[in-house]
């Protein structure tokens, strides 16, 4: 009986290290091709002209006043971009 308890948890005690081994290799594989795909091919970003997505003065007048309003002077409006 004394064996059975200890050959089960010898099989543990390895299966445990062994499912962590692999685990690690497959995060440190991981980082490394994102790595590598970073820096030999970054991802393309999209060209987009200011004028296109820039908002009539007027609109952009009416949206700092609302915004001061309802944060009641609180809160503050960083960008501003028309949604086609």
């Amino acid at each position: 009986m004394e064996t059975t308890i200890t050959n089960a948890f010898l099989l543990l005690v390895i299966g445990m290290i062994t499912v962590f081994f692999i685990l690690s290799l497959v995060v440190i594989l991981g980082n490394l091709l994102i790595r590598f795909l970073n820096k030999f091919f970054p991802a393309e970003t999209p060209n987009v002209s200011n004028d296109v997505n820039k908002v009539d003065q007027p609109i952009e007048k009416a949206i700092h006043e609302i915004v001061k309003k309802v944060t009641q002077g609180k809160g503050q409006v960083s960008s501003i971009e028309k949604i086609n």
